[in-house]
């Protein structure tokens, strides 16, 4: 019973095609790894160059030859196999050789069940030395799975007779010997076998940095349960002294605190959306690492040569791309809490204004950076995720880098030939500071790396000075150029893309979501865009801002934007991760000089630039205030109270 139920769950939950929910005919895997019957395929693509993956939308080039070049997807093969070959037909299997005993063994090279003395006979053959031979008892088990491919499969389609023992390394292909002379004499080639054992080294070391980004994912995902589940009490105790509240009053008061609970199911709802939105992000990601890690696993396991070469070029490519994704992020304790605001005790009348409710998010200034007389117009900053506070010079040509107490750890000088302005730093600890008409690579210990010139040039190809840099999760470096351009890198310098922009783009970060911040000083804008160029959206000031003049932007890992307001009110606000949604000013009492903004790592520090004073102003993020509520005289009852 418990068996027929482990069938019945795996045709529906594994071998079931996403498009036509049927059991995979000629299943065929795409290079995210999802897997879709070959006709559904044919329909879907409809001769189309590329086409969206129908489970996780990436998009996929369709080979030359069609769906037809999709590889067959090994993992689903290997279970339909399973599946169709019963325990009880392996345990029972006739030796294949001589028809007449019961098979004890299965060579994998020859697809063939085999008894004792068969099986004897086949090993003192000097062909068959290299075979691989495995018990039926484990094969009925399940230890060693059945292979997948045929002998069909390992002939070659262009040389008749040929069978495909070599692999080229120029081409990552399987081909003969035949192949060899005509068409692949000056390429890299080796032997199937040596090819299969040097790619399941491969795949066993990149799977190892995905089974640690696997398990940092679970215990992200752990900790954004925790967070939900300390959301959810805080806004019970924030109801429940409401609720006691009201009970102080007389009925007419009750309109009033429905309200106060509807903003507070509406904070805790928006609370609730980020806190799914990543934790959505979380398991995609670890569905993706799970699949991949499986899939190597099964592969470099009980794959067959030919299965290991097969899947190798789809499979070590999808698992170098996530070996380079950054370390999973849980989700801000900020998110946990709902606050009431109320004095200890207020007279009745004046309850209109001190009472409201508002999602639980205070910043309090820690600390100072003093950077004289080392740096004198601070101005670019970025922070590391050891701590350490790299600042730049804004009107010399220097940069410095500070300890988490204060103290320098390393100077960046007599590299440039012009002021530095920003500054960025990637995951890897390389420091990206700007040159005249160059990007510069620094080392932690303030040591030029030795990378080829990395010239930034405008639209009209004229060399124009870096103004504004980030780096993106994807190490994609951007850069904002004196002018009307902004360019994109790759992690090593080497040229992507350039767009036209409105006006100068004075600050830049790249939000969680993937889009370009893009602070305009002239047209006093914030603008989120794609790596094209595209604009996603213009973020809107808030309502109490009467003068918007973003300054300086910065975006965290969990999902949230930060900027500067250099008009009136000064100060610092909080927006979503798209961009929609202003979640109040944090900070406010700016200086009338503010310059870059960054912040930490696991999003509890925010740091402020002075240039004027020759300051690093330091903020901590202090989420842990809770309900604070007192007794309230009665003497009046107001007519409605204002929930902001």
């Amino acid at each position: 019973m418990a068996e027929s139920k482990l069938v019945e769950k795996l045709n529906n939950d594994l071998l079931a095609c996403g498009i036509c929910l049927d059991r995979y005919n000629q299943p065929r895997g795409l290079p995210c790894l999802h897997c879709f019957c070959h006709d559904c395929l044919e329909r879907y693509c409809r001769g189309q160059k590329q086409v969206m993956c129908p489970n996780c939308k990436k998009p996929t080039a369709v080979p030359k030859e069609g769906v037809s070049g999709f590889p067959p997807h090994f993992i689903i093969n290997t279970l339909q196999d399973m599946l169709n070959k019963p325990k009880e037909a392996i345990q029972d299997a006739i030796c294949g050789n001589c028809n007449l005993k019961k098979a004890t063994s299965y060579c994998l090279e020859c697809k063939e069940f085999f008894c004792k003395t068969c099986n004897t006979a086949h090993g003192t053959l000097k062909a068959n030395k290299e075979h691989k031979i495995v018990s039926v008892e484990d094969l009925s088990s399940g230890k060693v799975m059945l292979p997948v491919t045929t002998s069909e499969d390992q002939m070659c389609k262009d040389h008749e007779g040929e069978t495909k023992k070599f692999y080229c390394e120029t081409c990552w292909k399987l081909i003969c010997r035949d192949c060899i002379v005509l068409g692949h004499s000056k390429h890299q080639y080796i032997s199937l076998k040596d090819a299969s054992e040097k790619q399941v080294a491969k795949l066993k070391d990149l799977s190892r940095g995905s089974e640690n980004l696997k398990k940092q994912c679970r215990g992200a995902i752990k900790k954004t349960e925790n967070v939900e589940k300390t959301l959810a009490a805080s806004s019970k105790d924030v109801k429940e002294n409401l609720e006691r509240l009201k009970n102080e009053y007389h009925k007419q008061v009750d309109a009033m605190f429905k309200r106060h609970k509807v903003r507070t199911s509406l904070v805790e709802a928006q609370n609730a959306r980020e806190l799914g939105y990543i934790k959505e992000n979380l398991h995609a990601t670890l569905a993706k690492l799970g699949s991949a890690c499986d899939l190597a696993t099964r592969v470099t396991q009980t794959g067959s040569d030919y299965d290991v070469t097969s899947v190798f070029p789809t499979l070590s490519a999808s698992l170098k791309e996530m070996n380079r994704m950054t370390k999973p992020v849980a989700a801000s304790e900020s998110l946990a809490y709902v606050e009431l605001i109320a004095p200890e005790r207020v007279d009745i009348p004046d309850l209109l204004s001190v009472l409201s409710i508002k999602p639980g998010d205070k910043w309090v200034q820690t600390g100072q950076l003093n950077t004289k007389p080392g740096l004198r117009s601070p101005y670019g900053i970025a922070v590391n995720k050891d701590g350490d506070i790299a600042v730049t010079n804004g009107a010399f040509t220097s940069c410095k880098v500070y300890s988490k107490d204060g103290k320098v750890k390393c100077s960046f000088s007599g590299a440039f030939d012009a002021a530095v302005h920003d500054i960025a730093i990637t995951a890897d600890n390389k420091y990206i500071l700007s040159g005249r008409g160059e990007i510069l690579f620094f080392d932690s210990e303030g040591n030029r790396l030795n990378y080829p010139k990395v010239p930034t040039y405008d639209m009209s190809k004229k060399p124009q000075k870096p103004i504004a840099l980030t780096v993106g999760s994807n190490g994609r470096i951007v850069a904002g150029l004196e002018g009307t351009t902004i360019s994109t890198f790759h992690g090593n310098g080497q040229f992507i893309s350039k767009f036209e922009v409105p006006s100068q783009p004075r600050w830049l970060a790249v939000t969680a979501k993937g889009d370009i911040a893009v602070s305009f000083n002239i047209d006093r804008t914030l603008q989120l865009m794609d790596y094209s160029g595209n604009n996603v959206r213009v973020v809107q000031p808030p309502q109490e801002v009467t003068e918007w003049s973003p300054y300086s932007v910065c975006c965290s890992k969990q999902g949230e934007i930060f900027v500067v307001n250099g008009g009136k009110p000064k100060g610092i606000y909080r927006y979503t991760a798209n961009g929609e949604q202003c979640l109040g000013c944090i900070i406010t009492g700016l200086t009338n000089n503010p310059a870059g903004l960054a912040i930490s790592d696991d999003g509890q520090h925010l740091l402020q630039v002075d240039w004027v004073d020759c300051v690093v102003t330091i903020y901590q993020r202090k989420s842990a205030i809770r309900s604070r509520m007192g007794s309230i005289c009665h003497e009046d009852i107001p007519k409605k109270i204002t929930c902001f």
